[in-house]
């Protein structure tokens, strides 16, 4: 599967991506401007979506696979899956799968969040990669820390993604991220709770209420999510926290001070105690610092950014996994760093 949305030549020889965009160019098309769909209205329909995305022409079928040197396939229940695209005239093998999976076109796929133009959401992203389908919709839930002043914005979308083929499960997940390409669904699914809290799987949703129903308990658990992030920012926004108080005190509650004759361990601790005032200092976070909310924002920073990247794609794409809080570690550090933070103000 590709790691950006697939490029293709329609029947009059125009080269286009199988993806559209509200208002933003994703990052793999800087350099070809002309080529992605970036649209500036609001779009609530599906079906409007899927055409802006050049999704809407694809048809799904099953093909008689074939292998070399085998004639006789008898009773396999092994189908090869293949995509028609009227648009280009094009057939697209995209492998075999179990008879047992059901075929989804890209609408039966994304359908299930065509929700009414008056509930306020509007689709940010759609596209294909390989035989997977994905979407975002922008959510009309947005968190503001300080309007009057830092304006800082956290904004909600709900990524949901599955595949032509169905062996991959349509799930659903609510982020801070627009799904432009694999590395993004990659890493928002990786955030993934095994519960579910934050996410959804569904099979099928045929009828209309069954899609309404799904939809609104979808919106319902982002509200709830949404609700609790904004009590815990707020909470800690309001709360001082001096210079000396951050660095002094919560930064070696987070990072105990190695003993004195570990000469290694003090240089990288030293080290380490400029970057995190690096990333308290920053113009960047101005207008939170000096409050709980710039101080947990401050050794998260640190925790992200500075980790140590493997080499290669998937050493690029855990380092971002990081740098966006959505890994293992990153969740563990964010929490450790609001514990450290609320345990200190509540000792003063």
């Amino acid at each position: 599967m590709g790691q950006i949305p697939d490029r293709i030549v329609d029947v009059e020889g125009s080269e286009l991506y199988r993806f559209a965009s509200h208002r933003v160019n994703p990052w793999w098309l800087v350099a070809e401007e002309g080529l992605a769909v970036t649209f500036p209205e609001s779009v609530t329909d599906v079906n409007d979506m899927l055409r802006r995305a050049h999704l809407d022409t694809i048809t799904v079928e099953t093909v008689t696979p074939v292998w070399p040197g085998i004639t006789d396939l008898g009773t396999t229940n092994v189908q090869g899956i293949a995509s028609f695209d009227s648009r280009t005239g094009i057939r697209t093998l995209h492998g075999t799968a179990s008879s047992k999976y059901t075929l989804r076109t890209p609408k039966e796929i994304l359908s299930w969040a065509n929700f009414g133009p008056h509930d306020g959401a509007e689709w940010e992203t759609a596209g294909m990669m390989g035989a997977v389908i994905f979407g975002s919709v922008a959510l009309d839930r947005e968190i503001v820390l300080d309007p009057s002043g830092v304006s800082d914005v956290v904004k909600l979308y709900m990524l949901v993604l599955g595949s032509l083929d169905g062996t991959q499960a349509n799930r659903g997940v609510l982020t801070g991220i627009r799904g432009v390409c694999k590395n993004t669904c990659d890493m928002a699914f990786a955030g993934l709770r095994k519960d579910h809290s934050n996410g959804f799987r569904y099979k099928s949703i045929g009828d209309v209420s069954a899609r309404v129903r799904a939809w609104y308990l979808a919106r319902a658990s982002a509200e709830d999510q949404a609700d609790a992030l904004e009590r815990e920012a707020k909470k800690l926004f309001e709360t001082p926290v001096s210079d000396s108080e951050f660095m002094d005190h919560i930064v070696p509650a987070m990072w105990p001070v190695p003993d004195a004759g570990a000469k290694g361990a003090v240089t990288r601790y030293g080290n380490k105690l400029e970057l995190v005032q690096g990333y308290w200092i920053t113009p960047e976070n101005a207008g939170i610092r000096r409050t709980g909310w710039g101080a947990v924002s401050a050794l998260t920073e640190y925790s992200q950014w500075q980790r140590q990247a493997r080499p290669g794609v998937q050493g690029t794409i855990a380092f971002a996994r990081a740098a966006m809080g959505l890994d293992a570690i990153a969740k563990a550090e964010r929490q450790k760093a609001l514990d450290v933070v609320y345990a200190y103000v509540k000792s003063r």
